[in-house]
């Protein structure tokens, strides 16, 4: 019986997880952040009950939040030397997604680069 070996399994679904990612933060950029009508509608005095997430989202683009946590958790990925600094390096890169398409690039740059060089690297 031929097994292979676990991490076999990580990159394709490590892509389709990174797929699924750039879709739904295109969406929530497209959908939920960019309407007019919706800043319109959460101005208004019988907002709706998607407004707080809604300005939740907002607030933590706005202070850089998505991209800070993309940079501390690709650091992070890099230092460690454990196979889980490739699971926090693959969840580095998908923050550091949202963060770019969130407004978020000045973090997301330096946290895309630390998480891929930690995706890439052979062993540890």
């Amino acid at each position: 019986m031929s097994r292979e070996h676990p991490s076999a399994l990580f990159l394709p679904l490590a892509g389709l997880g990174i797929a699924a990612a750039i879709l739904l933060a295109l969406w929530l950029r497209v959908e939920v952040v960019q309407p007019e009508a919706l800043t319109w509608a959460c101005a208004a005095q019988g907002r709706p009950l998607w407004c707080g997430p809604r300005q939740l989202l907002l607030e933590a683009f706005n202070m850089g939040v998505i991209g800070g946590a993309a940079l501390v958790v690709s650091i992070s990925a890099l230092i460690i030397a454990h196979p889980l600094g490739q699971k926090l390096a693959l969840a580095g890169l998908v923050l550091s997604i949202f963060a770019f398409a969130l407004y978020n690039a000045g973090a997301a740059a330096p946290a895309a680069v630390f998480a891929m060089l930690r995706l890439f690297r052979t062993r540890g």
